[in-house]
């Protein structure tokens, strides 16, 4: 139990000092995605920040994670490389977005960029 609440610090700690804030990567707000069906529709998983995360309900926060982990978890290919990217089991990504996203200081943290530095170091293959 204590082990496993270190590891969640200790991912935490390094999702927060790793992630950038998105205003390098930020497209107008107005720029709106494909809803999940049945849910108001949501930012583009590239652009959802843990200010989206925040204010959203518990349905929306978990197409979220589903999304995101379709798009870290997708086809890799390049120069030596081929397979799946990593991913974290869904209830453990929530509870990190949870945590990651409480202080006030993480609101533009973009959730797609913690994920992925958190499944590189916990993750599975999809």
């Amino acid at each position: 139990m204590i082990a496993a609440r270190l590891a969640t610090l200790a991912l935490v700690l390094v999702a927060l000092g790793l992630a950038g804030c998105s205003d390098s990567n930020r497209v107008p707000e107005n720029a709106v995605g494909v809803g999940v069906p049945g849910l108001i529709s949501m930012p583009r998983i590239e652009v959802f920040t843990c200010a989206d995360w925040n204010d959203a309900d518990i349905q929306t926060k978990m197409a979220a994670v589903g999304r995101i982990r379709d798009f870290v978890g997708g086809q890799v290919t390049g120069a030596g490389a081929a397979g799946s990217g990593t991913v974290l089991d869904d209830n453990r990504a929530y509870d990190f977005f949870e945590q990651t996203c409480d202080p006030e200081l993480a609101a533009h943290f973009l959730l797609y960029k913690l994920y992925g530095r958190a499944a590189g170091f916990a993750g599975q293959a999809p």
